[in-house]
């Protein structure tokens, strides 16, 4: 158990325990505000239960388990899901101006609420698995980068860069997104959206090169 009771712990958090523990965030405090947090446990948990996190990144690279009940989760620097599962609960996470990566071996079991990643790229190109788990994925701030390997599933996509930015999904890249896309500013280029559920267009948003399908009925 982390006791967070009192004066909540800050800086660099590195658990590398070999063993199949279950670490816990416990005590009186609900938010706690770190340094960079790196997993390595090969077979072990982290349960940060109902506390809401910012840090300064989070890597997860031996093979254990990251759980986020249902705290909020903010990240200032990169996330990497190397090797192990991220789980990502039921409330919101934002990942601020760093990549989020997953690696061959991770698994980001994504939240049920909104995954926001802001003015940087998402990468899954290494055979690694995302599991939208019916929560919505949002696209925001300056230009930035999907690179997908192929094909990704969403549940619901928003794209709502900063006025005059782009996403862009890598050449021959196509995400599907089975719920809703919401198309608010900013603009998308090459690549490919395949909508199978409603499609909402935003006046603010500046269209771009990537190619739209409708392989379902859309509005």
């Amino acid at each position: 158990t982390i006791d967070g009771a009192g004066a909540p712990p800050t800086g660099s958090l590195t658990i590398n325990e070999t063993g199949t523990s279950t670490f816990t965030l416990a005590g009186t405090n609900t938010a706690y505000t770190i340094g960079a947090v790196t997993f390595s446990s090969p077979s072990g948990t982290f349960n940060a239960g109902s506390a809401s996190i910012t840090a300064s990144g989070l890597t997860i690279d031996g093979g254990g388990a990251f759980t986020n009940t249902s705290g909020t989760l903010i990240l200032n620097g990169a996330m990497n899901i190397t090797n192990g599962t991220f789980n990502g609960g039921t409330n919101s996470i934002t990942v601020n101006s760093n990549p989020l990566t997953i690696g061959a071996t991770g698994i980001f079991n994504s939240t049920s609420g909104t995954l926001t990643i802001v003015s940087d790229s998402f990468t899954n190109t290494a055979g690694g698995t995302f599991n939208a788990n019916n929560g919505t994925v949002i696209f925001t701030g300056s230009n930035a980068t999907i690179d997908i390997g192929t094909t990704q599933t969403l549940n619901h996509l928003t794209v709502n860069k900063t006025s005059g930015y782009t996403q862009t999904i890598a050449s021959g890249d196509t995400l599907v997104i089975n719920g809703t896309l919401t198309l608010t500013d900013g603009a998308i280029s090459t690549g490919t959206v395949d909508a199978k559920g409603p499609v909402n267009v935003g006046t603010g948003f500046d269209a771009g090169s990537a190619a739209l399908k409708f392989t379902a009925s859309s509005n």
